[in-house]
């Protein structure tokens, strides 16, 4: 008992962690959380939620039109009329789990039944009929029940004994719509004509809304912070702070719908069920939005539950069950500003601003805000930017597929075919150590010197394997590396020599490099991972690849966070490993790779990865792919 105690203990504590520590990241806009919905096709037995509530044990329990379902984050378990004779109805209006663990289920038309331990027991509307059409129960801090009826009043069940409140007690209305349970621990009932404050049974302080709001149903509210957030039914929200009334209308991003449901996260924000308009966050209780941002567009939400591990849930009328979770990565794509979501290439800027090459032009993200800064309106010869760099100065240098551009103090400069320029298709550019910029087209490598204004062209002729250019490096040594379509060039002391990294029948096709703090390349290809150890006699290379335990063998693009784990990048997504693994495996320490992988999951909104990615200042790595940028914070990823 002892054992079974303790453990019992330590589940309650890691619970308790989890829901002080576990939320929706508020700096998040609702379209760069990951999303999972779930309506018949996937196990509900209906698509209409009316209400939800996780129990002690785990469990997600889901008010259905059709039935009582018990959800373990895989698989459903209905409990109906047919299965259970206890539940004298099928639509399933209102959950709660009060302090001693029972479950109380409210109905629609076959009265109360609570559920403990696995056993039903229900109180019909044949004995009890204000227990009727029950549309929300909760418990105040004396531990007595209330249960609200649509149409027969307010309930308190107290000591065995249920006592029935309605006009003639001094409600407002018979119809009581929402139950909400303040800090303090006193409750606030909605009614069709007007609110409730109860601060113990039989007390109530109401407010009424002929001289509270311009319409009487209201429908649901919340109270927190000296602010009274108030739902109505068919004219929007409104807030009553200091007995000084203001709406919020279309202004703020809420339409002026009914409200039916109001609740407030872990982190203070506010969310909004509409009749129609889909789900709203307010962040921490003040406007969070323009008109049309920061919402999520589901129908008719009757329900939101934030669960221990800090997902949102939203029921809905026709559209199922949603599930909001604070994803490892954030993506940026059209809805939060980009030009387009195909991405071709980024750029962490030297004033700590992140550039991002489109399909329709150049974006800029500084301080967490998306602006699209040149298109061909602007100047740009074509709207494809297909690279980026930057030199010293803060010299921008874009590559487009009709040319270069030079951007400084607003300034567009153009080199192309006309100038000198091998090619116009621009696939790379760098700036080197030496002061020369070497510019990568489908044609050809240019090196233009900086100091005399001397333009040199490489090809095929001068030892080059191909002219397509894909990416140049410079290493620690000087030495520049040259990905061709057709393999590895090196270019050192003037010298071009074919280096071959692919052994037998694997692909050459080299599309990126990465250099280490010991100085060992690791060059991402279509056959895998490939290591490289140079000395001054001999090289040393090793190959990674799916037979090894990767999660595929594209690599687009190779990254490393600061505790020593390569990230990449490739057409499944993006995977982790660490440096130290890959090494145990050449020295035959282990037997298999065993990388952690993510992608839409996880977040992304495509996990085909499109070129090579970057690191900024603050440690977050950015992944360009087909549907935006994914960005992820290596130091902070939250287990599940």
């Amino acid at each position: 008992m002892k054992k079974k105690a303790i453990h019992l203990l330590l589940i309650f504590i890691f619970l308790q962690l989890s829901f002080v520590l576990m939320a929706l990241d508020p700096d998040k806009q609702i379209t760069q959380y990951s999303m999972q919905v779930w309506n018949i096709e996937g196990g509900l037995p209906s698509n209409s939620v009316y209400a939800l509530r996780q129990t002690r044990d785990g469990f997600l329990w889901i008010g259905t039109q059709d039935g009582l379902v018990r959800f373990d984050g895989i698989n459903f378990k209905s409990y109906t009329r047919g299965t259970v004779p206890q539940l004298k109805s099928n639509v399933i209006r209102a959950l709660y789990e009060d302090g001693n663990g029972t479950l109380w289920i409210g109905t629609s038309d076959g009265g109360l039944t609570r559920y403990k331990e696995g056993e039903f027991a229900t109180y019909p509307i044949s004995k009890y009929k204000a227990l009727n059409k029950i549309s929300a129960i909760d418990e105040d801090r004396w531990g007595n029940l209330w249960i609200a009826s649509s149409s027969a009043g307010l309930t308190c069940f107290r000591s065995g004994k249920f006592t029935t409140y309605t006009t003639k007690q001094g409600l407002p209305h018979n119809r009581v719509n929402f139950i909400y349970k303040d800090e303090k621990g006193d409750l606030w009932v909605t009614t069709a004509a007007g609110i409730v404050n109860i601060r113990k049974p039989g007390v109530f302080h109401v407010y009424a809304s002929q001289d509270l709001l311009p319409y009487f149903n209201t429908a649901c509210l919340y109270e927190g912070e000296g602010n009274l957030w108030i739902g109505t039914g068919g004219k929007g929200l409104f807030r009553l702070e200091n007995n000084i009334l203001t709406a919020y209308g279309p202004e703020a991003g809420v339409p002026i719908l009914t409200i039916n449901y109001l609740y407030k996260d872990r982190m203070k924000n506010l969310w909004i069920g509409t009749d129609g308009g889909g789900l709203i966050r307010m962040r921490k209780g003040a406007p969070g939005a323009l008109p049309g941002k920061d919402r999520l567009a589901c129908g008719f939400v009757y329900s939101i539950y934030e669960d221990m591990e800090g997902s949102l849930w939203i029921g809905t009328l026709d559209e199922g069950l949603h599930q909001l979770r604070d994803s490892k990565f954030i993506t940026y794509t059209t809805r939060e500003g980009l030009a387009h979501d195909y991405i071709y290439c980024i750029h962490a800027g030297r004033a700590g601003d992140l550039w991002i090459g489109t399909k329709q032009g150049l974006n800029r993200l500084k301080n967490g805000k998306l602006t699209t800064v040149l298109t061909i309106k602007e100047g740009l010869l074509h709207n494809s930017v297909l690279c980026l760099s930057e030199d010293i100065s803060g010299c921008l240098r874009i590559g487009t597929l009709e040319g270069l551009h030079t951007f400084k103090d607003g300034r567009l400069t153009t080199l192309t075919k006309k100038h000198g320029l091998s090619d116009n298709r621009v696939r790379c550019i760098l700036e080197d150590s030496r002061g020369n910029t070497w510019i990568g087209t489908e044609n050809g490598l240019n090196r233009f010197d900086n100091n005399s204004g001397k333009h040199t062209i490489f090809t095929t002729k001068q030892g080059l394997l191909s002219n397509f250019i894909r990416f140049i490096f410079e290493d620690s040594c000087g030495c520049l590396w040259i990905g061709t379509e057709d393999g590895l060039n090196c270019l050192k002391h003037g010298v071009i020599t074919a280096y071959n990294l692919v052994d037998g029948t694997g692909s050459n096709d080299v599309r990126c490099v990465y250099e280490d703090n010991e100085g060992v390349l690791w060059f991402g290809t279509g056959s895998g991972l490939i290591r490289v150890i140079m000395k001054e006699k001999d090289t040393t290379r090793y190959t990674y690849n799916i037979q090894c335990g990767l999660v595929e063998n594209y690599v687009y693009s190779i990254l490393e966070d600061e505790r020593g784990y390569l990230w990449l990048a490739g057409r499944k997504g993006i995977s982790r490993i660490r440096k130290k693994d890959l090494e145990d495996f050449s020295a035959g320490k282990i037997h298999r790779l065993e990388p952690d992988s993510y992608d839409e999951k996880d977040g992304m909104k495509s996990g085909w990865c499109t070129a090579v990615g970057c690191k900024t200042r603050d440690g977050k790595l950015w992944f360009p792919t087909a549907r935006g940028v994914a960005v992820i914070d290596p130091g902070h990823i939250k287990k599940n």
